[in-house]
């Protein structure tokens, strides 16, 4: 299930109003090892798993996003855990809003040497 933030609610709420909002220029993913309930805080993030940029088209009269390129983690030098879901980033780095985040349908488990990876085509952010 998808879960929007407080943040990405007011953005949509400011169109309505007749606000524009403005586009990042990139977006990145994020590895959770747990998401919080409502896509705001309160989610764990895997640190060493650093955020990865990341393209999604739309899908055809759907409106879901699907990756468009290959998104490639860095290996594991240590167990992660388990990924649980992902979070879409306005950043790399420590800032940026938390626009998006998604569970993922099949939790994936990160050993040391594994490198967590999403082929084109395979990540689809669907909007409810």
């Amino acid at each position: 299930m998808a879960a929007k933030t407080i943040a990405y609610r007011t953005d949509i709420i400011n169109v309505m109003r007749g606000v524009n909002i403005t586009a990042p220029t990139a977006v990145y993913l994020g590895a959770f090892s747990v998401l919080s309930t409502d896509g705001s805080s309160g989610g764990t993030q895997i640190v060493a798993a650093t955020r990865q940029p990341a393209t999604f088209s739309t899908a055809g009269s759907s409106g879901d996003g699907v990756n468009t390129t290959e998104i490639l983690f860095p290996v594991a030098t240590t167990n992660w855990g388990t990924v649980v879901g992902i979070g879409v980033w306005t950043s790399s780095g420590a800032a940026g809003a938390l626009p998006y985040s998604h569970v993922l349908t099949t939790s994936v488990t990160i050993n040391a040497n594994d490198q967590l990876k999403f082929s084109s085509g395979s990540l689809t952010l669907q909007e409810i």
